[in-house]
């Protein structure tokens, strides 16, 4: 088969080919002619300043919304808009209708900055969400939780306690609309276990409204995460409450002292090793010096060991001691001795005599004689310089043990 060959004369006769190279040769030449178009510049951020303005003078701040981006389109010559960033643009807004604590739409406008040789046409988006609210704090109690914390048998789990007391409360900053709205606040830790013994476990703080719903709290600040909270594994026990008594007549030391309590037994809960140990609650002693010939009452302080308390919150036990039965009588006493006298020094009476009450049975009062009855002072914790000297003593009444002197008495003594 034969080659064609080559003719410009049927390239020029081809009608499709020439409209083709003129059309080319048409946006060649506008191109050249036109040297204008446009861009499109991404990535600008808004930055909101409520500073100067009325919405900053009321004190209200962005909370939600700020750095958001948007694309600005330019128009211009070719040569100019090549050069443009977004540092030659800003972004405009209007805070005049910011006058509450919710989510405003703001306008967005568009300008150049410091020159003029091109166009903003568009902002994308032309619109933007953003949330302004006034800043607030409050300071909040902590309830510790420790949730499915259970006890082996025989003990008791305990309410969970902040395992660091100076987190017992804690203090919340953020917007206004928020805080107000926190009701609880809880340290929450997943125990999810059977205890034997106290332990710690991390915890989270969670924040929870009116109707017990978590709060959001991305916008605050606190003054503390990731607490610990404890769990004290403790211990139940009834023990008997017992009074004691000091300055006892020889006849009570053998016979039951009337007494009645109007609690005679307290339920404690402490660490298993202490309650383990306790077989009686003794209250304070009552110094038969101090009963007189009726029902005596003395409400007395419960004193139990370091690490355990009572579980019905029992702090006082009354004792009534009835001796309305008793007799009283008055004596006057010329009889003393010294007891722990130092053997070195020569102790002389200077009181000629003291008057003293005795309470006791009344047939043995009506015998007693003042030669039954004797001061005894003590210079076991006296100064025993030289010098006259007043010092404390106590009714003895010999014979008698069911006689006792009840007061305060004192002696004067000289020591030389």
């Amino acid at each position: 088969m034969a080659k064609r060959k080559f003719s410009l004369s049927a390239l020029v006769s081809n009608n499709k080919l020439v409209f083709f190279f003129a059309l080319l040769v048409a946006i060649v030449l506008w191109v050249a002619v036109s040297p204008s178009g446009t861009r499109v510049i991404s990535g600008i951020k808004v930055n909101i300043v409520t500073e100067g303005t009325p919405a900053g003078n009321s004190g209200f701040q962005v909370v939600s919304g700020q750095g958001q981006e948007v694309a600005v389109t330019i128009s211009g010559e070719f040569s100019v808009l090549n050069g443009i960033s977004a540092s030659d643009i800003e972004i405009g807004y209007s805070l005049a209708d910011v006058n509450a604590a919710r989510e405003y739409s703001l306008k967005l406008t568009a300008k150049p900055v410091g020159r003029s040789d091109f166009t903003i046409t568009a902002v994308t988006p032309d619109t933007i969400k953003v949330r302004f609210d006034q800043s607030a704090s409050n300071t909040f109690i902590v309830q510790p939780q420790a949730k499915g914390a259970v006890a082996e048998t025989g003990k008791v789990a305990e309410a969970a306690v902040m395992a660091d007391s100076n987190q017992n409360t804690i203090r919340i900053t953020g917007p206004k609309t928020d805080i107000d709205r926190i009701v609880t606040v809880q340290a929450v830790a997943e125990v999810n276990k059977t205890m034997s013994q106290t332990e710690s476990f991390p915890a989270k703080i969670v924040l929870l409204d009116k109707d017990n719903q978590e709060i959001d709290q991305s916008l605050m600040e606190l003054s503390f995460q990731d607490p610990q909270i404890t769990v004290q594994i403790s211990k139940t026990k009834t023990v008997k409450v017992v009074p004691t008594f000091e300055g006892i007549p020889g006849y009570y030391q053998e016979n039951d002292i009337p007494y009645e309590l109007n609690v005679s037994e307290i339920t404690v809960i402490g660490t298993p090793e202490t309650v383990d140990e306790m077989t009686e609650i003794a209250l304070p002693a009552i110094d038969f010096n101090t009963l007189l010939n009726k029902k005596n009452v003395f409400n007395l302080e419960v004193n139990l060991p370091l690490g355990v308390r009572s579980s019905d919150n029992v702090t006082q036990v009354t004792v009534t001691v009835d001796l309305s039965r008793m007799r009283t009588d008055s004596w006057t006493v010329r009889r003393f001795e010294a007891a722990n006298a130092p053997a070195d020094k020569t102790i002389t009476v200077v009181t000629s005599s003291r008057q003293v009450t005795l309470v006791g049975n009344r047939y043995s009062i009506w015998d007693i004689s003042s030669d039954d009855i004797t001061l005894v002072y003590d210079l076991q914790d006296i100064n025993v310089s030289q010098g006259e000297h007043l010092v404390p003593a106590r009714v003895r009444v010999d014979g008698y043990d069911n006689v006792w002197g009840v007061g305060e008495y004192d002696v004067q003594v000289r020591i030389e």
